[in-house]
């Protein structure tokens, strides 16, 4: 009998409507009850971390999540997490890394509307969620609308939807029918117990680039004390220069803190070697995102420079892969 440990943290699927809107103020025996989740061939232990939208998920409250998850995972056989939808992808790439290789399943799930609406979709992800936590597969993974996702490599692409979830650059770890799971027959097995690592910086900034920006914003991002900068760029990746030159204040800035080059396209990623502008700005000194997702370039550099502010040691660990995050094509 499987023993299923479901965490609980708030976000839609635990509101219930105030004088304020809907809050998170059910507890997860709550959407056990309302999913009327069978627990004759399980045996379900709940916990309730915390219970707030997920707008208000901080960086803290990542560590807070993983320390529970390495406490409570060696009695079980895998977890669920119930998590607002909003900066879900985001807990989910950082737990991927501050709980290391796992040898047991860890789920993040969430809805887009209240377990205690007529039209929730949280019954289904409930028991999809349960369903992957009893399975064989190891690792963080999120579940939603009936797929299974590499929690590296997922992104949340609408706000109202149900399908409000994509695996970037990646194909689905597996898609859930009522008879199972049928799963990406390359989906690997990392077979290890959890490495707890939850050293984080998160003093970092992201710039969305756009015609006309001013350079000198680097200089105030230099200055203000931030530790790395992240710029979500146009397309496969590039850094003006014609105009207004921002390359050449990427240039005398990025061997100070790390520059990671991301982009504002949801697939494909970067690629800085097929045009010219791409190719100064691998000359600049900026690292390149390649194929990571937005929210995983993010919370791996919060990650990283929790370990070393080294620009070289930086780059050498944004370009390792530790959980699928990123392919380098090397």
């Amino acid at each position: 009998m499987p023993k299923i440990l479901i965490l609980g943290t708030g976000g839609t699927i635990a509101s219930t409507p105030t004088d304020k809107g809907l809050s998170a103020t059910l507890s997860g025996e709550d959407i056990v009850s309302y999913c009327d989740i069978s627990k004759k061939d399980l045996e379900i232990t709940l916990k309730n971390l915390f219970s707030i939208d997920s707008t208000l998920m901080q960086p803290e409250d990542w560590k807070a999540i993983a320390e529970a998850v390495a406490e409570n995972l060696p009695d079980c056989d895998g977890m669920v997490i119930t998590h607002g939808t909003d900066t879900m992808a985001y807990t989910t790439s950082m737990l991927s890394f501050m709980l290391g290789p796992l040898d047991k399943p860890v789920i993040v799930t969430g809805s887009m509307k209240s377990v205690i609406e007529d039209d929730t979709d949280a019954i289904v992800n409930m028991k999809d969620s349960i369903t992957a936590a009893s399975s064989d597969i190891d690792g963080v993974y999120a579940v939603f609308n009936r797929k299974l996702i590499r929690g590296s490599r997922v992104s949340k692409i609408r706000s109202v939807q149900y399908d409000a979830f994509v695996s970037v650059n990646c194909p689905l770890a597996g898609k859930i029918s009522d008879e199972g799971i049928l799963f990406d027959p390359d989906l690997e097995k990392t077979g290890s117990s959890v490495h707890l690592d939850t050293s984080f910086d998160p003093s970092i900034i992201v710039l969305k680039l756009f015609p006309g920006m001013d350079p000198d914003i680097v200089d105030t991002i230099c200055n203000a004390g931030y530790k790395g900068l992240v710029i979500e760029s146009f397309g496969s990746g590039g850094i003006p220069w014609r105009g207004r030159d921002l390359l050449e204040k990427i240039t005398a800035v990025s061997s100070r803190i790390p520059v990671l080059l991301t982009t504002q396209v949801l697939y494909d990623g970067v690629d800085l070697h097929t045009y010219e502008v791409g190719q100064r700005a691998l000359e600049s000194g900026a690292i390149s995102a390649y194929d990571m997702s937005k929210e995983a370039s993010i919370t791996k550099l919060m990650w990283v420079l929790g370990h070393t502010h080294q620009v070289k040691d930086v780059k050498a660990m944004m370009y390792r892969n530790y959980r699928g995050e990123i392919n380098t094509g090397q």
